[in-house]
């Protein structure tokens, strides 16, 4: 009862902040501007020249707290996974801080390269993600439950059952 507890409020709080982001993004650009955001144009530019400048300011806010818990989230993770998957002969006579410090450099700055070389390789990157995303985050969970059910493992999650 904990677990569904903890994952249906920690998925609510997200979906609730991104409900509150589209208002703000459709609520106030006039229809003819939502339709420039698909030609990639910087949203807080959009919104500055229709906008307030309070909105602005607030828009400018949101956005660069999204981005850094994003990196802060992206970032430790994987440090931690980098540094669980070099090799121990690496921190052999070294303190701790050294593999610490190789992780985070082995985490950063190839991304860092990649990206002062190709500026706009992310947004291909992300095209190419968007597939696997919605198999890993939309299909694999469904899949998961409707098999689980199946065996009659998850009996304690609510939901019916599709034969």
């Amino acid at each position: 009862k904990a677990v569904v507890k903890a994952i249906v409020i920690g998925s609510a709080i997200p979906l609730v902040l991104y409900i509150i982001w589209l208002g703000i993004i459709l609520g106030t650009l006039p229809e003819s501007l939502v339709y420039t955001l698909k030609s990639g144009t910087d949203v807080i530019n959009v919104i500055a020249g229709v906008g307030a400048d309070s909105l602005s300011k607030y828009v400018s806010v949101f956005s660069f707290f999204a981005i850094v818990t994003s990196l802060l989230g992206i970032g430790l993770g994987c440090t931690d996974f980098v540094r669980d998957a070099l090799p121990d002969s690496l921190s052999v006579g070294r303190s701790k801080r050294f593999k610490n410090v190789v992780s985070l450099a082995f985490t950063l700055i190839p991304p860092l390269v990649i990206s002062l070389v190709s500026p706009s390789i992310f947004y291909r990157a992300l095209e190419f993600s968007g597939t696997f995303r919605l198999m890993l985050f939309g299909v694999m969970p469904v899949l998961m439950v409707w098999s689980g059910r199946r065996k009659g493992e998850l009996a304690w999650l609510p939901g019916g059952s599709i034969p």
